[in-house]
């Protein structure tokens, strides 16, 4: 694995950099000597009533091009004498994807094909991506059977093992009762919503594209990411945006099932920083898992029910 210099991609776009994770990511770059483009449409569950102007915060880049992944003209325009593109541009939220079909599926992958058609075809300057991925594309993870099986992957859980309180996925082998454990990059994808099958789409895109056209890329499968700037009008950046919300109004934070569910939280500093190194490593595809590695159960945000 090789390590280069930034200072060889002193021109970079971030799709998607008007978002909390592209502007921590921008302060970084602009920090280390680099001039930051953004390409964004300025969605308004996102950004909200600003998203109507051009908030004070999109002053933040050296260059904001307002534009959308779906339409080649502002692909273009914001490409041009571009070294590397940082990909965080997406439709996000695993409960929207599933009667949003069509739309999540025009942007995440339709925009992404877009991107690697232009690089393919017309003359860039571009000679490394990092993609932004999600943990969603490994459905429940790794777990391990309590019998005798080892490590599988369960298929999703039923809806009449969670009417009958039956909290844990079982063994997709002999049926018994799995417990969780860490998912490596190894683990076999399975996508239980339609957000989750585009990210894993994104992916596949990427990293054979980038390996036929040999452009270094790098896919960040990103755990759930917080951090001061973080949407809080948006229900669908998560349960930090809900968490939040509800107790800022005073109102009880609802935890379902048995409280034990966890998530692991990652500081969207550290995501920056992450990314910045994958901008280092000229060692194409790279695929890595991005989180802190610490679980957070749900039960210290509020009372879980009895068992």
């Amino acid at each position: 694995m090789q390590h280069n210099d930034l200072d060889t991609i002193p021109n970079i776009l971030i799709t998607g950099g008007a978002g909390f994770i592209g502007r921590h990511l921008t302060s970084r770059l602009q920090s280390a000597g680099h001039r930051v483009r953004w390409l964004d449409n300025l969605d308004p569950q996102v950004h909200g009533s600003e998203a109507a102007g051009d908030p004070d915060y999109t002053s933040a880049a050296d260059e904001m091009v307002r534009g959308d992944v779906r339409v080649r003209e502002d692909w273009q325009t914001a490409l041009e004498d571009v070294d590397a593109v940082i990909h965080l541009a997406a439709q996000t939220g695993t409960a929207q994807s599933m009667y949003r079909v069509a739309d999540y599926t025009d942007v995440n992958v339709g925009g992404t094909g877009l991107l690697w058609d232009i690089l393919a075809n017309d003359k860039t300057r571009v000679k490394k991506l990092v993609v932004a991925s999600s943990r969603a594309v490994y459905g429940e993870g790794a777990y391990r059977c309590a019998a005798r099986c080892g490590l599988v992957v369960p298929e999703p859980r039923s809806k009449s093992q969670l009417e009958s309180a039956h909290w844990e996925p079982r063994c997709p082998i002999c049926g018994e009762e799995a417990r969780p454990v860490a998912t490596s990059e190894a683990s076999a994808p399975q996508p239980a919503s339609l957000y989750a099958s585009t990210k894993l789409a994104q992916e596949t895109i990427s990293l054979t594209m980038g390996r036929a056209l040999g452009i270094s890329t790098a896919v960040l499968r990103l755990q759930n990411v917080y951090g001061p700037g973080q949407s809080l009008r948006n229900p669908y950046t998560g349960i930090i945006s809900i968490f939040s919300n509800q107790m800022r109004q005073n109102l009880p934070v609802n935890v379902y099932e048995d409280g034990r569910e966890s998530r692991d939280f990652v500081y969207v500093g550290d995501v920056a920083d992450i990314t910045m190194h994958a901008l280092r490593v000229d060692n194409s595809p790279l695929l890595v898992n991005v989180g802190s590695g610490c679980p957070t159960l749900f039960e210290m945000c509020g009372k879980a029910p009895a068992r």
